[in-house]
């Protein structure tokens, strides 16, 4: 998952990936190109990209909660223009530009941490005083 985080991460700083970049691979301990799997999960990040035409606000930024002693680094927080026709978002946010704070994932699940995960980083967001009202994220 960690290349495949890295390599979305060039993306949406505006970086080229291509079949000949490298990119740190930890198990060997050498750059190495994306494998197969990896390239299809790309593919779904820029798949995703093109519908949504997200705009980012902050990519790996800390956030904190003091109230309950953690730290965490959401991958991205931005908006997203939801599609009229779309189906996985509300009815009543079709055709609007949406916060969402996603956390890129390659597992071959959605596990119920993960919605944890994700409720931790927009509470400390909101914590911090960086954004006030969350209950139109998704």
């Amino acid at each position: 998952g960690t290349r495949t985080h890295d390599a979305i991460h060039m993306l949406i700083a505006g970086e080229k990936v291509t079949m000949s970049t490298k990119l740190m691979n930890e198990l060997s301990g050498r750059q190495e190109v994306l494998n197969t799997q990896e390239w299809d999960n790309l593919i779904g990040f820029v798949n995703w990209q093109e519908k949504y035409k997200p705009e980012t606000i902050s990519q790996d930024l800390v956030v904190y909660s003091k109230e309950f002693n953690y730290v965490g680094t959401p991958d991205w927080f931005g908006t997203v223009l939801v599609p009229e026709d779309d189906k996985v978002f509300p009815k009543e946010v079709r055709g609007q530009r949406v916060l969402l704070l996603p956390d890129w994932k390659s597992s071959s699940g959605i596990w119920p941490e993960y919605q944890a995960q994700v409720a931790a980083y927009a509470s400390a967001l909101g914590e911090m005083g960086l954004f006030k009202d969350f209950s139109q994220a998704f």
